[in-house]
């Protein structure tokens, strides 16, 4: 029996994420030590250059894939795709133009700086040292990509391949939705617990304790809220008309206030938690 999908999609779209890094280090049975250092060494492998050279870039990567993608996506079924809310596309282009022109700079100067590095880390390798170990074309190991694409969900008596795979893209379209409703709530659920437990130690509450679940509740509603889910939105509003101009020296220094606020902040977590049917961690992993 056909059943129509919902309008989840109609609200994002997908993109998969992709960065190649020559990683510096050839493979070998078991573990060779270069030199004295224990650091010289890595696992299953030797190291061809001191990887000091590399770590501006893999820096570069993993800042774009948590302050960029993973701050707006949701978990999605696939390995190495990210589900991105349609309004902030505009921010994930901008940011991607970015990213990818100095990863282009970075990738780009290693390359010119390649045969320097290969001869400084010459002597610590002494018989080890093989060319064939290091690529002749070291610019074409450095290589990033941003593909994004949507799922359309076309009627049945339209188009026969859909007719044929319908099962499987429900399912997949029905999981994405259930995995990014759990996974919001229990996001918000550790941040209010993280906020509760802060709060019974008033000494220790910071204006940032407040500014954070703040953040994160307009993002929310700007951006994620993706499936229209009435239930977090509820109790979102409710937490944010607790910390609204909640006064932090009166947290401090007032007990009976700060126990107030702690035990309807405690209300809402317990509430959300009930929402909760699984617990589904961060799976943002780039293939």
């Amino acid at each position: 029996m056909y059943t129509k999908p919902s309008d989840f999609f109609k609200n994002c779209y997908l993109v998969s994420f992709h960065t190649s890094i020559w990683p510096g280090q050839a493979n070998a049975v078991g573990e060779v030590t270069i030199g004295s250092a224990d650091t010289d060494t890595c696992k299953g492998g030797f190291l061809l250059i001191d990887q000091k050279h590399l770590a501006a870039i893999r820096n570069l990567r993993a800042g774009f894939l948590i302050r960029v993608l993973e701050r707006y996506a949701l978990p999605f079924p696939l390995r190495g795709i990210y589900c991105l809310p349609r309004s902030v596309e505009e921010i994930i282009t901008a940011k991607w133009q970015e990213y990818e022109t100095e990863f282009n700079q970075l990738a780009n100067e290693f390359a010119e700086k390649f045969l320097t590095y290969k001869e400084e880390w010459k002597p610590k390798l002494k018989n080890e040292y093989d060319e064939s170990y290091y690529p002749t074309d070291v610019r074409s190991r450095f290589k990033t990509e941003l593909l994004g694409f949507t799922i359309d969900t076309p009627t049945v008596e339209t188009d026969p391949l859909y007719q044929a795979k319908k099962d499987k893209l429900l399912a997949l379209i029905a999981e994405a939705e259930t995995t990014a409703i759990q996974y919001l709530r229990s996001q918000i659920h550790e941040i209010v617990v993280s906020l509760s437990s802060q709060l019974r130690d008033g000494k220790r509450f910071q204006q940032r304790s407040i500014e954070k679940p703040m953040e994160w509740i307009t993002r929310f509603k700007e951006h994620l809220n993706l499936n229209n889910d009435a239930e977090l939105e509820n109790e979102l509003g409710k937490l944010s008309n607790i910390l609204k101009g909640t006064d932090i020296n009166k947290i401090r220094d007032d007990d009976d206030f700060r126990i107030k606020i702690s035990t309807e902040i405690g209300l809402v977590a317990q509430t959300i938690k009930s929402l909760m049917v699984n617990n589904p961690g961060r799976s943002f992993t780039e293939k």
